[in-house]
């Protein structure tokens, strides 16, 4: 009975604490971390803030296609694109070690990881598309037909 009369003390005190933000509780010095405080000015930095997300977006996605389209793919007679692959998987990793530290250290870290996701899915995307078109130039009969770069990016 004294660990029932505990909990509903503590449950009474949680919801007579003072509110964090205009929302959520407050509880032993600590406030609820996904609730951010409601304000015009806060109102006005969020759209700022998510502005400059799908500007710094927009501007990956363009040079990562720009980058898919105009680096240079190799015909049937050539050597190996085997170096190309691992360059393209060298930077998927690279962007993704830099993304990691970013997202946690980031003050938003929700908006943070929506950019990694909005710039690392594309690319991955753009890797497997190239693989798709090595794969289609070394070996035609592969493919029903053959892929230039943007049916490789819908082939499956």
């Amino acid at each position: 009975m004294v660990i029932v009369a505990d909990v509903v003390a503590a449950a009474v005190a949680l919801r007579s604490a003072p509110r964090f933000g205009g929302t959520g509780y407050h509880a032993g010095g600590f406030g609820i971390m996904t609730q951010l405080p409601q304000s015009a000015a806060f109102g006005r930095s969020t759209w700022k803030l998510v502005v400059g997300l799908l500007i710094r977006v927009t501007i990956s996605a363009t040079v990562l296609f720009a980058a898919y389209y105009l680096v240079p793919t190799k015909s049937s007679g050539e050597h190996s694109d085997l170096p190309w692959l691992i360059l393209e998987l060298a930077i998927f990793g690279v962007v993704v070690a830099i993304q990691v530290p970013t997202i946690v250290k980031a003050k938003y870290p929700k908006l943070r990881a929506i950019e990694a996701l909005a710039v690392t899915v594309p690319l991955f995307l753009l890797i497997f598309s190239r693989i798709y078109l090595s794969n289609s130039l070394t070996d035609p009969a592969a493919f029903t037909s053959p892929l230039d770069n943007t049916t490789a990016l819908y082939s499956p």
